[in-house]
């Protein structure tokens, strides 16, 4: 029996999400079992599927992830994601708050970058005055 062609299947396969993202099939598995993709839909087999929608969802949860919100959070964000209208509000808020939250961790960055910077050219500065 033949291979259906892309065109026939429903979405993208967890190995082509892998592919494209970069995030690994186990890390898009948890995210699942966590109820991240309320709408990730399955094959005949049962083997999960993803369409773009499910896609721009997982950079989502990999954004919200990175600027430090924990998985309980990413999973309270979801279920007002759901809510539509009535969970506007709360996503706003959530939103706003991990924006803040980069904001800061991007000073603090900034920071020891200068610090860094500081300190190579101490470094460097008394490196020339020793070979003089």
């Amino acid at each position: 029996m033949a291979a259906k062609s892309k065109e026939d299947r429903p979405g993208y396969s967890i190995t082509e999400v892998e592919d494209m993202t970069g995030i690994t099939a186990h890390t898009i598995r948890y995210y699942d079992k966590c109820g991240f993709f309320p709408n990730l839909g399955r094959d005949s087999r049962g083997r999960r599927f993803f369409t773009d929608s499910d896609l721009q969802q997982l950079t989502l949860i990999e954004a919200l992830r990175y600027s430090g919100l924990s998985i309980e959070g990413i999973g309270y964000f979801v279920r007002m994601q759901l809510r539509g209208r009535d969970g506007v509000k709360q996503l706003m808020r959530v939103l706003s708050e991990q924006k803040l939250s980069l904001d800061l961790k991007m000073r603090e960055i900034e920071e020891c970058q200068g610090a860094l910077e500081a300190y190579a050219s101490e470094i460097a500065q008394k490196a020339e005055i020793s070979q003089v």
